[in-house]
């Protein structure tokens, strides 16, 4: 009742309310990894969302990327506010009013994960899927696990992504590079401190998932596997530059990896993986930087099946 009455005198739903401040927590927990102020918002702007920002920077644990409310609009409010009353705030102000507020608001799926940390995604149709919370994407997997009707008590999360995923950060990495390659905190970032998109998934949903499977998270002969696939996406290679890679294609026999990228396993998408990041290595300059925007989230497909165990001379599944 005592609620009730908050929410009639402020209007405020209480569970937004502690959302947002768990949000806020969580920003602020990770603010000691990110660069300033200005380059988060740049980064914003040009389509990459907080969560993939989180990981560039090595912010780790499961409380700074399991928050419902962490998308582009909310750190860009939380960052304006912060600005206001920082000391020389003013001059702060001004760098980041430089960028448009709206179009990071309208912010399309993620130009390095597209959608994947977003929980937006197809399932093969033209219709998109948006999950507004961890929970709710978290719950349409464990569906998928009551769906077949497997009773377990422990799992193992398998994910598989498209390379171009990869072939987008380093596009970004790039972009940061030329950008702020000069300035004192790029020098002093950690090269390998960054979290890989499947870790940054794991840490997003692991904890709904035990609570609504009522099982563990741990090595087990469960395993549910999340495919994403993008088929219509191009590695961002220039135009002019695309009869030098046809050559360097019929090369190397790497026919997938540099324009649309489809995995349909885990061995396929991690050898495609390995694949796009030698090619942004050798040829970087030959990649838009930042990458384009894009206007589809990933396939996801959901399958879920359980590894024969060895016991007493036979297999059980």
């Amino acid at each position: 009742m005592a609620s009730e009455n908050v929410e009639e005198r402020t209007g405020v739903n209480i569970d937004e309310s502690e959302a947002a401040a768990t949000a806020q927590a969580a920003i602020a927990e990770a603010k000691e990894c990110l660069p300033p102020s200005q380059v988060v918002i740049d980064l914003l702007s040009i389509g990459v969302c907080v969560r993939c920002i989180f990981r560039l920077f090595g912010v780790r644990g499961q409380a700074s990327y399991s928050c419902s409310l962490l998308s582009s609009s909310f750190l860009y409010s939380v960052i304006e506010q912060q600005s206001n009353v920082v000391e020389d705030g003013v001059a702060e102000q001004k760098d980041l009013n430089s960028y448009d507020s709206v179009q990071i608001k309208l912010e399309s799926f993620c130009s390095i994960c597209l959608g994947i940390l977003q929980f937006s995604y197809s399932e093969g149709t033209d219709v998109f899927v948006k999950k507004d919370q961890v929970s709710e994407f978290a719950a349409a997997i464990a569906q998928t696990v009551k769906n077949e009707a497997y009773e377990i008590n422990s799992f193992a999360l398998e994910i598989s992504v498209p390379a171009i995923v990869v072939a987008n950060e380093h596009a970004i990495r790039l972009y940061m590079k030329r950008k702020y390659g000069s300035e004192l905190w790029f020098q002093d970032k950690p090269q390998n401190g960054h979290i890989s998109l499947t870790e940054a998934l794991k840490f997003s949903i692991t904890n709904s998932l035990e609570s609504l499977l009522g099982a563990k998270y741990e090595a087990s002969s469960f395993h549910i596997h999340l495919t994403y696939t993008h088929t219509t996406v191009s590695l961002g290679i220039t135009d002019s530059q695309k009869s030098d890679q046809d050559h360097k294609r019929r090369k190397t026999g790497a026919e997938n990896t540099y324009y649309t990228v489809a995995s349909n396993g885990r061995e396929r998408a991690e050898n495609a993986n390995s694949e796009a990041g030698a090619v942004v290595d050798e040829d970087s300059e030959h990649f838009k930087s930042p990458p384009q925007k894009v206007k589809e989230p990933c396939c996801l497909t959901r399958h879920c099946y359980r590894t024969p165990v060895y016991i007493g001379g036979r297999y059980l599944k």
